[in-house]
């Protein structure tokens, strides 16, 4: 059950882009992928920090 929900993304993941290019524009993937892994990678440096900050 697992193995196909996570094989999902494989399908989901590309129509949804395609339908977002049709829709936006090819440059609109990449705006928003490059978004995310900002966004994804100010998360994890907050999180890291709080996590070095607490070890002596």
């Amino acid at each position: 059950m697992t193995n196909g929900v996570a094989l999902m993304g494989n399908v989901i993941g590309p129509v949804s882009a395609g339908l977002l290019s049709l829709v936006f524009g090819i440059t609109a993937i990449f705006w928003l992928t490059s978004i995310l892994f900002f966004l994804v990678s100010l998360l994890l440096f907050s999180k890291l920090e709080g996590r070095m900050e607490a070890r002596p």
